[in-house]
């Protein structure tokens, strides 16, 4: 389903028509959904420069990917990262930590294997520690979730917290 950290959940369809500026192709290139926000305003003229940013913008222009066919300049890719579980890409690398119970770690060479069958973490001990660092290195910059403040009936929407600000955390 769409809430799964798995390839047939978050390797998406993306369709995009801008009569006299693309033309039609198929890129099958790595890109994220934040990418979407430097690249709209890129194509918009409006600055990039972070410093006229109220926060550092977490994607890329990929208007040269999407529409020139480049190669993607994304190497790594957060997927997902909560209290439970989390995913990271890191090239043909995909991490998959699951942190509820019955905890587990999966490691996966999507390239070799895209459907996501043979976990090769207890064969790639070294990998997986490098991931889950990259992993980690996410989790300790986001912001904390809001959803469970939600249910409470808390107005999370009064206070924004931005990816990078956790005062609850050292």
């Amino acid at each position: 389903g769409r809430g799964s950290l798995y390839e047939g959940a978050v390797r998406v369809v993306a369709l995009a028509v801008w009569p006299g500026h693309l033309e039609p192709a198929v890129v099958s290139e790595r890109i994220h959904v934040t990418d979407m926000y430097p690249t709209l305003l890129n194509r918009a003229g409006a600055p990039l420069d972070s410093t006229q940013q109220i926060k550092p913008i977490d994607g890329i222009d990929a208007w040269e990917v999407i529409a020139g066919g480049k190669p993607s300049k994304r190497d790594e890719m957060l997927i997902h990262v909560d209290e439970f579980r989390g995913a990271v890409m890191v090239g043909n690398w995909k991490l998959v930590v699951y942190a509820t119970l019955p905890s587990r770690v999966e490691l996966y060479n999507v390239a070799d294997d895209p459907s996501e069958e043979d976990n090769l973490a207890e064969r790639e001990p070294e990998r997986v520690q490098q991931l889950l660092s990259r992993l980690n290195n996410y989790a300790w910059e986001m912001a904390p979730s809001m959803y469970l403040d939600d249910l409470a009936g808390a107005r999370s929407h009064e206070t924004p917290i931005f990816w990078g600000e956790n005062p609850q955390r050292p």
